[in-house]
C-alpha cells in the first residue's frame, strides 16, 4: 500500500518535470503516458484505501483543496498555485507527522498548514515565508534517468526563514474548506493528526508559533541497510569519492536518491526520520540518514575551535614580530644583534623566507638536476586533478553518464593517476642516492643519527601544524547541504591524529576494524600513508647504498637483486591472493589490493630502487663525464622506449578498467595481472627516469626547456605542503557546495585550477609558519664549529655542486618533497648536510 503511495508521488514528480502544469501541452506523448500512470495509480490507491485515504484522510482532503483553489481563482501556473500543488503532493515526505512530534513542533507544523490555506492572502500582504519554505525544498526535475536524483534544494533560502506570530482565524478560504467537508465541524483541536486538526487549530486563536527554518538532507537506501546515526551523514569522508558506478545497473535509482527539505527548527531529526520512514514502511526503501542544520550552527565556538583560534593567532603574531624585528635589524645601529639570540627569532621572518621561496635561479649548471622542479609541479597537479574527479563524483547531476566517460582510452590518464606516486618514489630514490653517495665521497663516514633526525625534523612540523588547523578550525569554514560529511573526518582528526605522526599509517590502516569502533573513521591525514612508505624506504636505503659505495661491484649486484625482488613480491601477492594488479574502477569491498599491495613498502620499493639506479648513474657520470656522452641512435632509442613504455603502462589496461552498464567488464587474465602488478610501476619509473637523465645530460631538447624553466622552482619548493593541504581543501570544498554541477572534463579542469589556487596559499602559510623556520633552526642548531667554505655558504640551492643537490643554504626554505596520488600522497626527502 505504502509503495503505491510512494510511486504515485514519484510519478507526479516526473510529470511535473515533463509538463510544468496540467494545462501545458496535454497532447505530449510523454506527458500523456505519465499522466495516465498517475491516474491509474491514484485510482488503484483510492480503491484500496477507501474514503479514508491516509490514516487521517488527508490525501482526499488535499484533492478537495485543489477544487477549492480553482474556485478561488488561484492559477496553478502562478507561484502560489505551484507552491500549493507541490506542498499538497509531497508534504508527507518533507515534513514530520504531527502525531510523532513534540508539542512545539506540532504547534509550528499547524502554523505551516494554516499558512498554506491562507497562502493567497498572505502573498498579497507581502508575507512569503510559506512560499520560500516550499521553494527551498529539493524537488526532482530533469535528468532523473541520467542519475539526477539528488536534489539539494536551496540551503540559504531555508535558513533565512523566520516565522513570527500570526493569527489566521476568520479566513474565508478556511471557511470554504470546512464547508466542503462537513465532518470537520465535529473535529476537536488536537484529537487527530494531519489536516483534520487544521480547522480547529485555526479557530482556537492560540497561534504563538515562532521558528526558524531548519535545512535537512535525507538519503535513501534499500530496506536491508541499517540506518545511519541521525545528525551525521552516512559514511566516511571517503564516501565523497568515486562511487561504485555498478549500482546504476539496477533499475532502481532510489538507492542513489537524496533530497532536501525545510522544516521548523523546533522539530528534531529523529522525528523527521521516523515520519518519513512511516510513509515508506512497505516501499522497500528507507531513510538511510538525515542531516539537519540551522542558521550559523557551524559557527559555534567550542573548546577545539577556541584553542585553534588562539594557536593560530599566536603563530601569526610570531611571524609578524619576527618580520618587524628583521626589518629593524637592517638598521646600522641594530645590525650587530643579528648574530645574537635574536637570530633564532629571525628564522620566522616572512621577508627572508619569502625571498628564498620565490627566488628564481636562471643560470644553467651541469651540477643541477633542474628538470625535477617541473616534474614535481606537474605531478602534484596530476594528483590534484585525479582527486578532483573522485571527490566531486557524488555531487554530479549526471552521475548516470559517468560510465560513458570511462569508456574513452584517454580517460585512463585520470584513472591511472596512481602512477604519479611512483614518479615521486623515483625522484626520492634519485636524490637520496646522489646525496648519500656524495656525502660518503666527501667525508667517508655515515652518521645514522643525523640522517634520520634530519628527516623527522623536516617532515613532522608541517604535518603537526596541518593537523592542528584541521582538528580545530575546519568546521568553522564549512557550510552547506553536505557539511555533515565532514563529521567523520573531524572526529578522526580529533581522536586519531597521533596515528599520522607515527609515520606508520600505511601499516595501521588495514587493522583499524580490529582496533575498536573509535578508530574505524580512519585517520585525519590518511593520504600521508605515502609519507610513511617513503620514510620506511628511506630508513632502508643505507642498507642498499652503503655496499654500493664501499664495494661497488658487489653493491651493483646487490642493488640489482633488491630491485628484482621489489618487483617479484607484488607479482607473487597478486598471483597468490588473486588481487587486482592495480587500482581499478570495479568495486572492491575488501580493499585487498589497497591493503596488501598498494600501501605496503615492500611492494612499492621498485620505483624507489629504479631511482637509486639513476642516481648512481648520475653520480658516477659526474666523476666520469664520458658516461654522459650518448650517440644519436642511443638518444633516439631511449626516447622511443621511454615514451612507448609509459604509454603502455598508462593506457594498456583500458580494456579492463572502465564501467559498462549493464554489461560486465572483463577480468584481467591472471598471467597479465601478475606481470602488470609486479613490473608496471617499475617500468613507469624507468621511463620517467630516462626523461630526468636525458634532460640532465643535455638530450631533452624542448622537454628540458619546459621542465627546467625557472618558473617551476617556487611551486616545486611547496610540493610537500601542497601535498599535505590539497586533500583536506578538496574535502572542505566538496562538502561546502550548495548546488550540484554537471560532471564534464572542462568542469573538472576548472575546479582543479581553483583547488590549486587555494592549495597554493594554504601551502604557503604552512611552509612559512613551520617548514621554513624549522629548516633554518636546524641549520643553526646543528651548525659545525668550523665555518663552511665561502662558496658553499653563498651559493643558492640550484647552483650547488651535484654531490649535494638538495642542500639548502643558511636561509633557504626550499621544500624537497615528493608527492603521490590520493590515496597516495607525497613524501618529503632531504639530503644529508655537509656536517653529517
Amino acid at each position: 500500500m505504502q509503495w503505491r503511495k510512494f510511486m504515485l508521488i514519484f510519478l507526479w514528480l516526473l510529470y511535473v518535470s515533463e509538463c510544468r502544469d496540467f494545462h501545458s501541452d496535454p497532447t505530449s506523448d510523454s506527458a500523456q503516458v505519465i499522466r495516465g500512470q498517475i491516474k491509474s495509480s491514484r485510482d488503484e490507491l483510492r480503491r484500496s484505501e477507501g474514503v479514508g485515504g491516509y490514516e487521517d484522510g488527508s490525501l482526499l482532503e488535499l484533492h478537495r483543496m485543489k477544487n477549492v483553489l480553482e474556485e478561488e481563482g488561484i492559477e496553478r501556473t502562478s507561484q502560489v498555485g505551484q507552491t500549493l500543488l507541490h506542498f499538497i503532493n509531497v508534504f508527507q515526505l518533507y515534513l514530520p507527522r504531527s502525531d510523532l512530534v513534540n508539542p512545539q513542533c506540532q504547534r509550528d507544523l499547524r502554523a505551516i498548514y494554516v499558512a498554506m490555506l491562507h497562502l493567497k492572502d498572505l502573498a498579497k500582504n507581502g508575507t512569503i515565508w510559506p512560499i520560500k519554505l516550499v521553494d527551498s525544498w529539493g524537488k526532482f526535475s530533469d535528468g532523473v534517468l541520467e542519475g539526477n536524483v539528488k536534489e539539494l534544494g536551496f540551503f540559504h533560502e531555508c535558513l533565512d526563514i523566520h516565522h513570527p506570530q500570526h493569527n489566521y482565524a476568520g479566513s474565508s478560504l478556511l471557511h470554504r474548506l470546512r464547508q466542503s467537508n462537513p465532518r470537520r465541524g465535529t473535529i476537536e483541536n488536537g484529537e487527530t493528526e494531519g489536516w483534520k486538526t487544521y480547522g480547529a487549530a485555526a479557530e482556537s486563536n492560540d497561534y504563538d508559533a515562532n521558528f526558524e527554518g531548519q535545512y535537512c538532507l535525507l538519503t535513501y537506501a534499500p530496506k536491508s541497510s541499517e540506518r545511519a546515526s541521525t545528525g551525521d551523514m552516512k559514511g566516511s569522508p571517503h564516501g565523497l569519492g568515486m562511487p561504485s558506478l555498478s549500482i546504476l545497473s539496477s533499475p532502481d535509482l532510489l538507492a542513489l536518491m537524496a533530497y532536501a527539505t525545510c522544516m521548523p527548527s523546533t522539530c528534531t531529526t529523529d522525528e523527521l526520520w521516523a515520519s518519513v520512514n512511516s510513509e515508506l514502511a512497505e516501499s522497500g526503501v528507507q531513510v538511510a540518514s538525515v542531516d539537519c542544520q540551522t542558521k550559523n550552527q557551524h559557527l559555534v565556538l567550542n573548546t577545539p575551535e577556541t584553542v585553534g583560534i588562539v594557536l593560530l593567532v599566536l603563530v601569526c603574531i610570531l611571524l609578524v614580530v619576527a618580520t618587524l624585528c628583521d626589518q629593524i635589524l637592517y638598521l646600522p645601529r641594530w645590525s650587530h644583534h643579528r648574530n645574537g639570540p635574536l637570530k633564532y627569532l629571525l628564522t620566522f621572518s616572512l621577508t627572508q623566507n619569502l625571498t628564498k621561496l620565490f627566488h628564481l635561479d636562471t643560470g644553467k649548471s651541469n651540477q643541477v638536476i633542474s628538470s625535477i622542479h617541473g616534474i614535481r609541479f606537474l605531478s602534484i597537479t596530476w594528483v590534484i586533478l585525479c582527486h578532483q574527479y573522485g571527490f566531486s563524483a557524488n555531487a554530479a547531476q549526471n552521475i548516470g553518464e559517468l560510465p560513458k566517460m570511462t569508456l574513452s582510452t584517454l580517460f585512463q590518464i585520470i584513472l591511472n593517476g596512481t602512477f604519479s606516486v611512483d614518479t615521486f618514489f623515483l625522484m626520492s630514490g634519485i636524490l637520496v642516492t646522489i646525496s648519500l653517495l656524495s656525502h660518503l665521497t666527501r667525508v667517508g663516514r655515515f652518521s645514522p643519527l643525523i640522517y634520520y633526525l634530519h628527516r623527522i625534523l623536516r617532515l613532522l612540523p608541517p604535518m603537526v601544524l596541518t593537523l592542528m588547523l584541521l582538528a580545530t578550525l575546519s568546521e568553522l569554514v564549512v557550510s552547506g547541504p553536505l557539511s555533515g560529511y565532514l563529521q567523520p573526518f573531524l572526529r578522526a582528526c580529533r581522536h586519531n591524529w597521533w596515528m599520522d605522526l607515527t609515520l606508520t599509517t600505511n601499516l595501521i590502516l588495514p587493522h583499524l576494524p580490529d582496533m575498536g569502533p573509535q578508530y574505524q573513521g580512519g585517520t585525519c591525514l590518511g593520504h600521508t600513508w605515502y609519507v610513511d612508505v617513503d620514510t620506511q624506504l628511506f630508513i632502508f636505503m643505507p642498507l642498499v647504498l652503503l655496499p654500493l659505495y664501499f664495494y661497488p661491484r658487489k653493491g651493483r649486484v646487490w642493488l640489482g637483486v633488491m630491485t628484482f625482488i621489489s618487483c617479484l613480491i607484488p607479482a607473487i601477492i597478486v598471483g597468490v591472493e588473486h588481487t587486482w594488479p592495480t587500482i581499478l574502477l570495479k568495486n572492491d569491498p575488501s580493499a585487498s589490493y589497497m591493503y596488501k599491495v598498494y600501501m605496503m613498502p615492500w611492494c612499492r620499493a621498485g620505483p624507489y630502487l629504479v631511482g637509486a639506479w639513476y642516481g648512481y648513474i648520475i653520480h658516477t657520470a659526474s666523476h666520469k663525464p664520458s658516461l654522459a656522452t650518448l650517440k644519436p641512435w642511443q638518444v633516439l632509442c631511449g626516447w622511443v622506449l621511454a615514451v612507448g613504455a609509459a604509454l603502455s603502462v598508462l593506457l594498456g589496461i583500458a580494456p579492463y578498467n572502465y564501467v559498462n552498464v549493464p554489461d560486465t567488464v572483463p577480468d584481467f587474465p591472471r598471467a597479465l595481472a601478475i606481470l602488470y602488478g609486479g613490473f608496471a610501476r617499475a617500468v613507469w619509473a624507468a621511463a620517467v627516469g630516462w626523461v630526468v637523465l636525458a634532460c640532465h645530460w643535455g638530450y631533452g631538447g624542448p622537454v628540458d626547456w619546459f621542465l627546467s624553466h625557472p618558473i617551476w622552482q617556487p611551486f616545486s619548493r611547496l610540493t610537500y605542503t601542497m601535498y599535505l593541504t590539497s586533500v583536506p581543501i578538496q574535502l572542505v570544498v566538496s562538502v561546502s557546495i550548495v548546488r550540484l554541477s554537471y560532471y564534464s572534463h572542462i568542469v573538472k579542469v576548472q575546479e582543479t585550477c581553483g583547488i590549486i589556487f587555494l592549495t597554493f596559499f594554504a601551502a604557503l602559510f604552512v611552509s612559512l609558519a613551520s617548514e621554513a623556520p624549522v629548516l633554518r633552526l636546524e641549520k643553526l642548531l646543528l651548525r659545525p664549529t668550523a665555518p663552511l667554505p665561502v662558496r658553499e655558504e653563498s651559493e643558492s640551492e640550484e647552483s650547488r655542486p651535484l654531490h649535494d643537490p638538495t642542500q639548502d643554504d643558511d636561509d633557504d626554505n626550499t621544500s624537497h618533497s615528493s608527492q603521490g596520488e590520493a590515496s597516495s600522497g607525497g613524501v618529503k626527502y632531504q639530503s644529508l648536510r655537509n656536517e653529517v
